[in-house]
């Protein structure tokens, strides 16, 4: 396995355990500022990751790809990542693209719910 989808495995595997203190509850989808974010900095493409999902939505959406604008506007209560499964999901997107200036390839950026695999 490559190591970023460890990191990002790992990295999700280690903050659940602290979700429900850190979030408070009901969970809250905190991803739509971070996807706008990432789409100015030149970020094109959503990528669903559902590692070890425990439900049927999840395991229907693990690597579909969208572009993010299109991820974006099809959203309810600014909630996109909840607005394609449900309410406490614990997917991961990775979202790529290219710098439009450079052309060079952006680095992947792991994104759930409740963290982001970046500094803003």
């Amino acid at each position: 396995m490559d190591n970023w989808v460890k990191d990002i495995l790992d990295a999700v595997e280690k903050k659940y355990k602290y979700v429900k203190a850190a979030v408070g509850w009901p969970p809250q989808d905190s991803s739509q500022e971070v996807l706008e974010e990432l789409q100015r900095r030149g970020y094109q493409e959503v990528r669903w990751r559902a590692p070890n999902a425990q439900c049927f939505e999840c395991n229907d959406l693990d690597g579909q790809v969208w572009p993010i604008a299109d991820f974006l506007y099809f959203t309810k209560h600014n909630a996109p990542i909840f607005s394609k499964s449900h309410v406490g999901c614990r997917c991961v997107m990775v979202v790529s693209g290219v710098d439009k200036v450079t052309g060079e390839k952006l680095p992947e950026k792991g994104v759930d719910a409740y963290y982001y695999d970046f500094n803003l």
